[in-house]
C-alpha cells in the first residue's frame, strides 16, 4: 500500500507523517529516518498493516522523496548563489523599495482537526474483574481488555459489541471503550 505525505517530525527510527489524503498524522517505522527533512513531501510505501493506536503507526518497506527539499542559499550568496524563484517577504517595517499588496492576502489555512473514529468489534467475553473484561476478538482470534464500569453484567462465555476509540499497547492490549453491548 501506498501514502503520500509531508514530514512532521523525525525520530531515532521514526518519521511522523501527515498523511495528504486524510489529514492524519502518522508514525513510520523506517530503519533510516535521517535520509529525511522535516517539510519533505514524501511516498511511503508501508506492510498494509495499521496500528489502531493514537498516532496509527506503519512499518515502511520503502520511503521515497516526492518533492525535492527547497534550496536554501548560503547567508550573503556565494558561488553558484540563485535567487529564489518567488519574492521573498519585506523585512518588518517595510524597506527601500517597498510596497504593499494591491491586494490583501488570504490567511494561512488552519490545520487539520483530528477527531477519531468510533471502531466497533464483536468478541467473546473471557474473563471479567470488577473494571475491565478480558475478551476475544471474533474477526482475528486477538485478546484484547476492555476497561468498562459494567463488567459485571457481562457473563463469561456471552459475545459482546465493544465500540471503542483506540488500542493502546500492552499485555493484552487496553481498549479505550465508548461502550459494550451485549450481542442479542
Amino acid at each position: 500500500m501506498q501514502m503520500t505525505g509531508t514530514v512532521l517530525s523525525i525520530g531515532p527510527r521514526t518519521l511522523t507523517v501527515r498523511n495528504e489524503e486524510s489529514g492524519e498524522a502518522i508514525v513510520v517505522n523506517f530503519n533510516n529516518p535521517r535520509a529525511f527533512n522535516v517539510g519533505d513531501r514524501v511516498r511511503v510505501t508501508y506492510t498494509g498493516i495499521m496500528t489502531m493506536s493514537e498516532p496509527p503507526q506503519i512499518t515502511a518497506t520503502n520511503i521515497q522523496l516526492v518533492q525535492p527539499p527547497v534550496h536554501r542559499p548560503p547567508p550573503g550568496g556565494g558561488p553558484g548563489h540563485r535567487p529564489p524563484p518567488f519574492p521573498l517577504p519585506p523585512p518588518p517595517g517595510g524597506g527601500p523599495g517597498h510596497r504593499p499588496p494591491p491586494f490583501p492576502l488570504p490567511p494561512p489555512p488552519a490545520p487539520p482537526i483530528f477527531t477519531p473514529i468510533p471502531r466497533e468489534i464483536r468478541a467473546q467475553v473471557i474473563r471479567r474483574e470488577n473494571n475491565f473484561l478480558i475478551v476475544r476478538n471474533v474477526a482475528n482470534n486477538q485478546i484484547l481488555r476492555a476497561d468498562t464500569r459494567d463488567a459485571r453484567f457481562f457473563c463469561v462465555g456471552r459475545f459482546v459489541t465493544i465500540r471503542f476509540n483506540s488500542i493502546f499497547p500492552g499485555l493484552p492490549p487496553r481498549m479505550d471503550v465508548i461502550d459494550v453491548l451485549p450481542v442479542c
